[in-house]
Order: C-alpha cells, then sequence, then structure tokens
C-alpha cells in the first residue's frame, strides 16, 4: 500500500446519485474529516463517479484505504487510492505591503468566531430605513436629535421591534431559530447547500438576490424576511454553493460587502421540494400563516407504507459467519418453491464481507434482491424467524439513502422538542444587561426598560474612575415585567 502523506484519498467507482453526505458518513467513522468534494456534472447536477476525502490526520486516511478499498457501497465496489495535496497558493503577493486588505480578508474568510456577527445583527441605517418605511416617517424626523427622546433609545426600540418581526417571519417559513442560533458555534455540523446572507442593505429586493446567486446554479428557497437585513439562501447542488461562496464572500453589494456563512444544517425543518414550489426558485418575501404539521404518527405510517411499496429489497441480519451467498441464496430459493413460487424470484443476494489474514470474512449481514415488492414482501413473511446454519434470521425492508436521511431528520426534530423550555415563571424581577455600551447612561437605560413596565430602580457599576463596566442592573415592579422586558430585548 502506498504511503499517504496528506491524508488525502481517491475514490473512484462512486454510483453517480452519492451525495457528499453519504460519502462523508462512510468515512468518518474511521477519522475527523476536513473536506469531502465529489466533482457533479453542471448539466444533469449527478456526480462523475469519482470523489475526493480530506482527513484530519494521515494516518487515518491510511486505516480508512484498507477498509474502504474493495468495499461494496450502494452496489458498487469502491476503488480507494492515495491522492495528490491540494497545491498551495503561493505566498509571493501576501508578501508585498499593497496585499494587506486581501490578506485580511484571507484571515476572515476562515471563518474566525471573534469577528462573526450575530445571524440577525441588524445595521443602525436598516433600523432607521424600516421604521421610516413602517411609520411613513421622514428619516430626518425619525433621527432628529433634538426630540425630547434619546436617539439611541429610539434606535433601540426600533431594532426589537424589527427583530421580533424577523423571528416571526422566519419562523413562518420554516427557519429552526434554534439552529440559526447555533452558527457561532464551531462544532456545529454545517450545510452544504444553504448559506446566511448578512449585512444586506434595506434597499434589497428579492430579484437582486435571485440575479446574484442564480449565476451559480439552481436554487431552492430564497428566505427575506421584510427588514432585509439578512437572508437565507439555499441551493440545489452542493458545488454550487460553494462556488458562490467562494466567489461572493465579502463582495461588493450594492454599496456594502456582503458577509456569508454556512448555516447548521438542519436550519430548515423540512427538506426542500420541488414539487412544492411554482418555479425551481419559490422565493418568500412576505410573513405567511404557519401550517398545522402533520401528526408524528400518520407521517411515520405513510413512510412505512411507502417503504414497504418502493422497496424490493430485503436486508437480512443475524446471519452465521458461516453462512455464504449461494448458500443463503439457495435457502431463499427452496423455501420459495416450498411455498409454490416456481418462477425465477431472486435476482441477487449478497453477504457483507470484509478482508481477513485468510480471505473475505461475513459481517453476519446481507441482503436480498426480490423481482418485485410483492414477492420481497411475502420473502420477509416467510422466513422471519427461520433457521440457516442454526441462526435466526432477522428480515426488515432495506431502506433507500433518501428514507435513511429523512428518518435522522425526524429524530433530531423530536430531539429538539424534548429541549428544557424556559421557564413560564421568572425567577425574579431584576435583571442583569451585559455588553452595555459604555457611553450609556443611566436615564437612557431607565427610558429604554421602562417601555416594557414600571421600572424600581436602575443600578449602573462603575470603575474607581468613573467609567461604566460595561453591565448594569434593571429591577421592575413585577415579574411579569422583567420577563416581557427580556423576551423583547
Amino acid at each position: 500500500m502506498k504511503r499517504i502523506k496528506s491524508g488525502r484519498l481517491y475514490v473512484t467507482n462512486l454510483p453517480y446519485s452519492t451525495s457528499p453526505s453519504e460519502l462523508s458518513a462512510l468515512f468518518s467513522r474511521y477519522g475527523e474529516l476536513s473536506e469531502v468534494h465529489i466533482p457533479t456534472n453542471k448539466e444533469t447536477g449527478l456526480g462523475k463517479g469519482q470523489g475526493f476525502v480530506q482527513y484530519q490526520e494521515a494516518s487515518r486516511a491510511v486505516e480508512a484505504q484498507g477498509e474502504v478499498d474493495g468495499k461494496v457501497f450502494q452496489g458498487r465496489v469502491l476503488h480507494v487510492s492515495s491522492a495528490r495535496p491540494v497545491p498551495a497558493r503561493t505566498p509571493s503577493a501576501a508578501a508585498s505591503p499593497a496585499s494587506y486588505k486581501k490578506q485580511k480578508e484571507r484571515e476572515q474568510q476562515k471563518g474566525g468566531s471573534e469577528a462573526a456577527w450575530n445571524a440577525l445583527f441588524l445595521r443602525a441605517d436598516t433600523v432607521a430605513d424600516r421604521m421610516a418605511q413602517k411609520y411613513d416617517l421622514s428619516k430626518g424626523s425619525l433621527l432628529d436629535s433634538h426630540s425630547s427622546s434619546s436617539l439611541a433609545v429610539r434606535l433601540a426600540l426600533g431594532e426589537t421591534h424589527i427583530i421580533g418581526e424577523t423571528k416571526d417571519c422566519l419562523r413562518a417559513e420554516g427557519v429552526d431559530l434554534d439552529q440559526l442560533g447555533r452558527h457561532l458555534e464551531e462544532k456545529v455540523e454545517r450545510s452544504d447547500v444553504v448559506l446566511l446572507v448578512k449585512n444586506l442593505p434595506f434597499e434589497t429586493s428579492l430579484s437582486d438576490l435571485r440575479s446574484l446567486f442564480a449565476k451559480y446554479g439552481p436554487l431552492g428557497r430564497i428566505v427575506l424576511p421584510p427588514s432585509r437585513a439578512m437572508a437565507l439562501v439555499e441551493y440545489l447542488q452542493p458545488n454550487d454553493a460553494k462556488r458562490a461562496f467562494r466567489h461572493l464572500a465579502f463582495r461588493k453589494f450594492l454599496h456594502v460587502p456582503l458577509y456569508l456563512e454556512w448555516t447548521p444544517s438542519s436550519v430548515f425543518s423540512s427538506p426542500f421540494s420541488p414539487s412544492s414550489s411554482s418555479s425551481p426558485a419559490a422565493p418568500v418575501l412576505s410573513v405567511h400563516e404557519p401550517v398545522e404539521p402533520e401528526r408524528t404518527e400518520v407521517k411515520e405510517e405513510r413512510e412505512t407504507e411507502r417503504d414497504r411499496e418502493e422497496s424490493s429489497t430485503v436486508f437480512v441480519k443475524n446471519l452465521s459467519f458461516d453462512t455464504t451467498q449461494e448458500g443463503l441464496q439457495r435457502f431463499v430459493e427452496d423455501e420459495l418453491r416450498a411455498k409454490g413460487e416456481t418462477r425465477r424470484t431472486v435476482r441477487s443476494v449478497r453477504v457483507a464481507t470484509k478482508k481477513g489474514p485468510k480471505g473475505n470474512l461475513s459481517l453476519g449481514y446481507g441482503f436480498i434482491e426480490l423481482a418485485s415488492a410483492d414477492i420481497a414482501s411475502k420473502t420477509l413473511k416467510l422466513l422471519q424467524g427461520k433457521s440457516l446454519d442454526g441462526h435466526s434470521l432477522v428480515l426488515e425492508f432495506s431502506k433507500s439513502p433518501s428514507s435513511l436521511a429523512a428518518s435522522s431528520s425526524s429524530a433530531n426534530a423530536n430531539k429538539k422538542k424534548k429541549a428544557v423550555p424556559l421557564p413560564d415563571k421568572p425567577l425574579s424581577a431584576k435583571l442583569l444587561v451585559r455588553n452595555l455600551a459604555f457611553e450609556a447612561k443611566k436615564a437612557e437605560i431607565r427610558e429604554l426598560f421602562s417601555t416594557f413596565g414600571q421600572i424600581k430602580r436602575v443600578t449602573l457599576p462603575r470603575k474607581a474612575d468613573g467609567n461604566s463596566r460595561g453591565f448594569c442592573f434593571v429591577e421592575y415592579v413585577s415579574k411579569d415585567e422583567a420577563k416581557k422586558a427580556m423576551e423583547s430585548l
């Protein structure tokens, strides 16, 4: 076996329908991956039958090559070999003083969390424009510094209202706000098709976004809330999304730079379905009423029935390690023939194996492909619990990769439902406010928080030199008022 120095593997004879997530699931069991890439055909959107897998440790790549090379994956025998490392970019330009800006852009594109923003961050001019449009005011009257109320307080209250409006819109379009809020976490699993677009100016239109992102491939969903402060753009193919990210990150859009991030993998509560939209890209701008979800029991029942109708392959486990493919096929044909089935019903039988010191060793399970779904159902009932080579067989319908992905996403959704909610009754009427501007005055804090109830006391701790410490305490008369302020701000 050729020594692998770079930790990069080249995989051939892949099925054309294999997705990067399926290839990642196959190789990630041997070590942590840093990249999985499957080249696709631009016309069909399908893979070219080959892919690249990059491990963080070269030793893991050696182990994966030994285990996966020659293994059957989705009906094909894989061939795994070492790949040449990706050529590094020449650092000659980075050494010149004129490339300082490009160097800083490259550092930002690495995704450092220190410079990352909240997903619902609003630009000050966006807040002012949205408020002026909503209340039919001029921007000058809204930002009048000679008004009796504080300008900072007016903008803060407007931002609070706009963020609430944005959250309602995102919920209505099936966006999981809890998952979206995890976009700053380093270890969260990222989507390879959904982009979070931030730092948008208020004059951004839906047609602008569509024409900008559609250059790089067919789009799924575009969600643009009424505030137009951020957007979610979904592609149908991962390679198109990567190309868009590479070309558009930190590029000028209208008069501001675009900030792009990969969202968490399950940011949408349901996968995109082209049949549910009137066009390949069915973006959303307005807020719709949320649709009541189907009952889980009915959905699971339908998925089970669909598996039974579509699958003509049966999964067999608890096989004896001595059982061969020929022995399993002969056993199945004899049992069906004994029940009066004279046609050639068994198309193929495959027992999963791995390489051993003395040849291939059985893994104790396999697959039986029958002529039709009806015969598969009959075979499952007939052989369930039958003894072969001293082992009682356990059979079930084989699931396709799409149904497996759907079941895993529904399991993740069930886990989210079990999350512990916030207590209905607040623990105290006193709030701790952190990340406070050092220039904030006690009167401005009182004016901001008095919108939500009667304030009993505002405490602004200061240092010995008289400067603020960056946090304060706000105490309301009742706990309900404190809860309302905490939920809004």
